[in-house]
């Protein structure tokens, strides 16, 4: 016997891979919601599709949630704008009824007593006090979205 010429008993002289062999029958075995077949070439297809979206899934929730709060916070920036505008309106309004009430009493105070000559200055620079106040004013109350009830 040569040593070129071993033979293994019991076993052919082609060798094969494992694609040439014979399979033996595959089971089909049905899962998940649609109950896919894994053992045809169609069901480990759309099983691979059902797992390529399932990771995305949570990202997609998140994306929602992250949309959802900054819709959230935009409506809360822009209904503390406006309150701000309408907080300032209501403080320069409070500003001109004081301006109006320190008028109204240097009036009685310059009618009701004796040194009339300091009075009449004082009151000229409180109505010019109270005159620029109303020019700041009157633009603000002019406007549709600054009407005020009782």
């Amino acid at each position: 016997m040569t040593p070129h010429s071993l033979k293994v008993e019991n076993c052919s002289s082609h060798c094969t891979t494992p694609s040439e062999r014979i399979a033996p029958d595959l089971i089909p075995i049905k899962v998940g919601c649609f109950h896919i077949n894994l053992a045809s070439s169609r069901g480990r297809r759309i099983f691979l599709l059902q797992m390529l979206v399932l990771c995305f899934v949570p990202h997609a929730a998140l994306i929602m949630q992250n949309c959802t709060i900054m819709a959230q916070l935009s409506q809360t920036l822009d209904s503390s704008v406006n309150l701000n505008a309408e907080v300032n309106t209501i403080l320069s309004l409070s500003e001109l009824v004081v301006s109006l009430e320190d008028e109204r009493l240097l009036v009685t105070q310059c009618l009701f007593s004796d040194d009339t000559q300091v009075d009449k200055t004082k009151l000229g620079d409180k109505f010019s006090n109270t005159d620029a106040l109303l020019g700041q004013m009157l633009p603000k109350l002019t406007l549709d979205d600054y009407k005020m009830t009782l």
